[in-house]
């Protein structure tokens, strides 16, 4: 099988070339053991052979370049010859005199209100009930409640319970491993994907045993969360087979990243088109936004809903 590698020299030229491997994993061993990342790779596709130049371009260039300096001649004689005669510039009109502006009244700015006083007392507040009795006692900020009395601020100590306290928690996933893995591969091509976070040297010590863990759908997840943890259990498999071959998991996933920006871009730039074409020729913008899209669903990225162009306004006769 066939793969078409795109990557950067060491000079920072674009290169394309053909690599013959097995699997996408093979491709990047064999890059990696001539040092080097691909930005891109696709199954398929040989690499474009260059055009031979057309027999004879050397006299096609020559007649072009005679048959333009007969046309600027041509256009020299025809002004030469029709242009009119010139006639003085009519002088400028005079300006007219702006009258200065009055200036403003000064108006006093009104001194602002004083700053109410803090005054901390030995009172000691309860803190809010919960609604419920299995729920965690909110906490005010520092510890504190404050009240407002006739503009006085009155800072009072707050009795926590802490036996009553709890952490409450909405991750989806025990590792931050898991956790970038549900980012990088739910999010919708087209979209913009948010930066990349780094793992910690602690996940990358114990990689194998994250990746090897499936994680658990309980009944009280939703719809979504479990076909999250679907995506991630498939992707954990995809990844173990690229890190046997020789594959790191920043790589596994930068290179996945990178497709997303690429598409985000993508969508980008046909939106900027589309809004371009809307203001030159309206009549035209139905047309051309579905052509677009059209192309974004051939390549799986998620198309453009804008808004259509409304009827021309209303000419008043008055």
């Amino acid at each position: 099988m066939n793969f078409t590698v795109t990557y950067r020299t060491t000079s920072g030229a674009r290169t394309v070339e053909t690599v013959e491997a097995t699997s996408r994993a093979e491709v990047f061993a064999k890059m990696k053991a001539r040092g080097i990342t691909p930005l891109s790779v696709a199954e398929g596709g040989k690499l474009p052979r260059p055009k031979k130049p057309a027999a004879g371009g050397n006299r096609t260039v020559l007649r072009g370049a005679i048959a333009g300096i007969l046309v600027v001649l041509v256009a020299l004689a025809a002004w030469y010859f029709l242009a009119p005669s010139e006639k003085p510039a009519p002088k400028p009109a005079p300006k007219a005199v702006k009258p200065k502006p009055k200036p403003a009244p000064k108006v006093e700015k009104p001194s602002p209100p004083p700053k109410p006083k803090l005054v901390e007392t030995n009172v000691i507040a309860k803190a809010p009930v919960p609604v419920k009795p299995d729920q965690p006692r909110p906490i005010p900020p520092g510890g504190y409640l404050y009240t407002n009395e006739e503009g006085v601020v009155k800072r009072h100590l707050v009795d926590i319970d802490k036996s009553r306290l709890k952490t409450v928690t909405n991750r989806l996933f025990k590792t931050g491993t898991e956790q970038v893995i549900s980012w990088v591969f739910t999010t919708r091509l087209g979209d913009n994907p948010m930066p990349l976070p780094p793992l910690s040297k602690k996940e990358k010590e114990n990689i194998w045993s994250i990746l090897q863990q499936e994680c658990e759908v309980n009944e009280t997840d939703t719809k979504r969360e479990a076909e999250a943890k679907a995506i991630v259990n498939e992707i954990k498999k995809e990844m173990r087979q690229y890190l046997q071959d020789g594959g790191t998991p920043e790589e596994f996933l930068e290179y996945y990243h990178s497709q997303l920006r690429t598409a985000a871009m993508r969508r980008q730039e046909s939106i900027r088109a589309a809004m371009k074409v809307r203001r030159e020729s309206p009549e035209m913008f139905e047309d051309y936004v579905n052509t677009l899209n059209e192309r974004l669903r051939a390549e799986g990225i998620r198309e453009m809903k804008l808004p259509p162009v409304g009827p021309p306004p209303a000419k008043n006769d008055k």
